[in-house]
């Protein structure tokens, strides 16, 4: 089925989730729910998951211990006294959650002077701690803007045998270079060009990059901050790991990329840099192991900004889209400085930051062949590419070697950007309009970018218009009839083109609209894509200027006009029913569609027996029914692939649902399928099963949980499937745990007991007591409650003997789990809770 469809996080959250109960013997369906399956196949204890990993090899990349929280403008935080190593802060709210927690200090990030980000401390405590739910709770809060890990990026360098000519992506005799000598000819480069690399450090009294290290002509070694910017000595960048004066590299990492950007050239040694006269700013944010986090690496951008950086070069990243890095690229971007950054080394199309924030620059990697690096990341995201593998470059103690990744394709650009400002004082669109417009063709199956940059062609640019397409058509999908959007204008502005074409790199291009008014991010063209069989396509906007020059972007995206969307790949339904296929067809020259079915995940055969199409297949559908299905042909249990075919004047589309199962031994009126809400918690949802009102006929029961769009709900099923009772409760409040049933009141019916949170307060749960028809009862304030949600059914037993029951639950505290025992009117049982350690 479509990916679009059915959708899930790591780790238990659902995207969108559907449940389906399926009963065979309703009789003998057990209540164990202790211990369930979520979706992805991952254990969840008592419906609780692990919280999701934030990088893309499921591995914790986060600080432990430390959390970066941005209080809202004015918020008053004094964050200067300890109650028994406790941080006290004056603000009750806050106070509470460090009281809870043992936060050990709040550190202020940033200098006071800086008033965008005076408000962003690193939280610290313990390192054993699990900072999620710490997390959660200073959300909660009116005060926070944002709650966030203290995110760890790393170095995108894949190491390598040095077997090639020196230097290659230069000067190669194949032309798989970026004309280096050809735009030296025109530029070298100027010492007022300052390039910031942000990186491990660099060896900065390496022969080959000494003469070029970035002097603070300002600051004085005296002990002072002479230049008054807020550190103390900085006469050549800063060291954020370390905290010092001395951003010495102690990884090599940043020394070969501060070489590859601009080494000391035409000096009878060592290499070439592409820039060979533009100061290099030394700014240590990856410690030795190239490992950065986010609190130094946010200090690194904003102090480059600050002092004087035209153009940053950052060779690391994360898949986190952290709100501190975003709000350093946003403050280094306003004060005018061009952002350019690796897109990474895993052979993803997932996006990579900071290189895929818009502001930035992303940059992928070819070889010397100009095809595609084996590792390097790709999609319609990605600006441009550069020589990323088998590069030359200065290394630790006056050495030189060889490294690959993108981490070496970001200076190549870095280092053309600062030609190119040499030469002409253009925008920073400028220069990435420059850079995407001036590229050669690569070798790829995936995109990555608009070609490999040129540095001659780039360099003969003395002014340009802007060419940029609106981000949200990166790698999208879309349907209909839609808007092309972006930007199409400047100074020598003649005249735009939209195309398309089909795959990521098109040999063939046809014209959508052109125009000769110019657009500031604004509607460029109208795409009717019904016209076009469903795929992979790449919009082309070229700008024309008036002295000849073209400039350009692009954006790949996928046309999806015919597609399933129910039933769902690995449904299950009773053989026997009939079942309603929904979907879309359309297209400007549709002419008819059939649905078949066959046996299995890939059928050999297929049928149309009990297949009855709308219209007969006939007409267009737009998200509707395509056509039942009786499957009363179905004898045995199996499963099958349903198969859609839309027919149109040129062309076949083809799409399936695969691995329905079908079993004529389930009851008559079920399965039942319960459509979930957006980050349902999969073990929540669980069937408890009893006779509620003595009939000898057993009920189920079912709860859901809800969201701001859609209230939680309490469902009564009798065994024939039908809908007893839709309790639909307060859209204030969730379920956090499964019902459990038991006769409270002796009446010979049985109530049905939920324990429920509301979101903005899930430290003050209560139960709820329903009647068997579903109607609420009782509510009990819970008079003991846990720090963080509490998890599990509530256990009804009578453990005094005296003819009550008794509610038993569990759930986590900061410090362990606890066992707590409540009589039924809400106070605590004797000798409860209990924590329960190294549980």
């Amino acid at each position: 089925m479509r990916k679009e469809i059915k959708k899930f996080w790591k780790n238990g959250f659902a995207k969108e989730m559907a449940i389906v109960i399926a009963l065979i013997f309703l009789g003998s369906m057990g209540l164990n729910n202790t211990f369930s399956k979520d979706l992805t196949g991952n254990d969840t204890e008592n419906g609780k998951n692990n919280y999701p990993s934030t990088d893309v090899n499921n591995e914790k990349d986060f600080a432990l211990g430390e959390i970066i929280i941005k209080f809202k403008q004015d918020t008053p935080l004094y964050p200067s006294n300890y109650n028994g190593g406790v941080k006290i802060t004056g603000m009750k709210e806050i106070d509470k959650i460090n009281e809870k927690y043992g936060v050990i200090s709040y550190e202020p990030l940033f200098d006071k002077s800086k008033a965008n980000f005076s408000n962003i401390y690193k939280v610290v405590l313990p390192n054993s701690t699990n900072i999620f739910p710490v997390i959660k709770d200073f959300k909660k809060l009116s005060c926070i803007e944002y709650a966030e890990p203290n995110y760890i990026y790393h170095t995108c360098v894949v190491p390598n045998d040095p077997d090639f000519d020196l230097q290659w992506p230069l000067n190669q005799s194949s032309d798989h270079d970026i004309d280096a000598p050809e735009a030296w000819d025109i530029e070298t480069g100027n010492e007022s060009i300052v390039i910031a690399i942000i990186d491990t450090g660099v060896d900065w009294d390496h022969p080959d990059l000494s003469a070029n290290i970035w002097n603070n002509t300002d600051e004085a070694i005296d002990g002072n901050d002479t230049d008054g910017n807020g550190y103390v000595d900085d006469i050549r960048g800063w060291d954020f790991v370390n905290n010092d004066n001395n951003p010495m590299d102690d990884n090599g990492h940043g020394t070969h990329c501060a070489g590859i950007a601009g080494a000391v050239t035409n000096n009878s040694i060592g290499i070439a840099g592409v820039c060979w006269n533009c100061a290099i700013m030394l700014v240590k944010g990856l410690n030795s192991e190239g490992i950065g986090y986010e609190d130094d690496l946010a200090n690194a951008i904003i102090y480059a900004a600050d002092n004087g950086a035209d153009i940053i070069s950052m060779s690391w990243g994360s898949y986190t889209d952290s709100n501190l890095i975003r709000d350093a690229i946003d403050y280094a971007y306003n004060k005018g400085v061009i952002l350019v950054a690796a897109a990474g080394n895993d052979n993803i199309t997932a996006k990579h930051y900071p290189a895929a924030y818009d502001r930035v620059i992303a940059v992928s990697a070819t070889d010397n062949s100009d095809a595609k690096a084996s590792f390097s990341n790709w999609g319609s995201w990605i600006d441009v590419a550069a020589p990323g593998v088998n590069i030359y470059s200065t290394y630790l103690n006056d050495t030189y070697t060889n490294l690959s990744g993108t981490s070496m394709s970001c200076p190549f650009v870095a280092g053309l950007a600062g030609l190119i400002l040499s030469k002409t004082n253009f925008s920073q669109e400028e220069v990435r309009t420059i850079l995407r417009s001036t590229c050669d063709n690569i070798t790829s199956n995936q995109y990555i970018g608009i070609g490999r940059i040129n540095a001659y062609k780039a360099i003969i640019r003395n002014s340009t218009p802007i060419a940029d397409l609106n981000s949200s058509l990166d790698d999208a999908i879309v349907r209909g009839i839609i808007n092309i959007t972006g930007i199409a204008n400047g100074s020598t502005f003649m005249n735009y083109t939209v195309y398309y074409g089909e795959g990521v790199y098109p040999s063939n291009w046809t014209e959508i609209s052109n125009s000769t008014l110019q657009v500031n991010n604004s509607v460029l063209a109208s795409w009717d894509t019904t016209l076009l069989k469903d795929g992979i396509y790449t919009i082309k906007l070229f700008v024309h200027d008036n002295v000849g020059q073209i400039s350009e972007d692009r954006a790949v995206l996928t046309i999806d006009n015919v597609y399933l969307t129910y039933p769902l790949d690995n449904d299950i339904f009773r053989a026997g029913d009939v079942l309603e296929i929904k979907g879309n067809v359309q297209g400007s020259t549709f002419q008819n569609y059939t649905v078949e079915w066959g046996f299995g995940e890939n059928p050999t055969e297929w049928f149309t027996t009990g297949v009855n199409l709308t219209n007969n297949g006939q007409s267009q559908i737009i998200n509707g029914t395509l056509a039942t299905w009786n499957t009363s042909s179905i004898a045995e249990a199996n499963f099958t692939t349903i198969r859609l075919i839309a027919n149109f004047t040129d062309f076949q589309i083809v799409e399936y649902i695969r691995n329905i199962y079908l079993d004529p031994t389930i009851m008559k009126g079920w399965p039942k399928y319960i459509r979930g809400t957006p980050y349902t918690w999969i073990g929540i949802i669980s069937p408890v099963i009893a006779d509620l009102n003595g009939d000898n006929s057993k009920e189920l029961v079912v709860t859901t949980q809800g969201n701001p769009q859609k209230n939680s709900t309490l469902l009564i099923f009798n065994k024939n499937g039908q809908i007893i009772a839709n309790v639909s409760l307060d859209s204030s409040i969730n379920p956090r745990s499964f019902p459990s049933i038991a006769d409270l009141d002796n009446d010979q019916n049985k109530e049905i007991v939920v324990a429920v949170i509301t979101p903005s307060h899930p430290t003050q749960p209560k139960i709820l007591v329903f009647d068997h028809f579903g109607n609420l009862t009782k509510e009990i304030p819970l008079s003991y409650s846990l720090s963080d949600d509490l998890y599990g059914s509530i256990v009804l037993e009578d453990i005094d003997n005296d003819g009550s029951l008794e509610f038993i639950y569990g759930g986590w505290e900061n410090d362990g789990t606890r066992l707590v025992v409540l009589y039924n009117n809400g106070s605590m049982f004797l000798g409860f809770p209990v924590m329960l350690e190294n549980t």
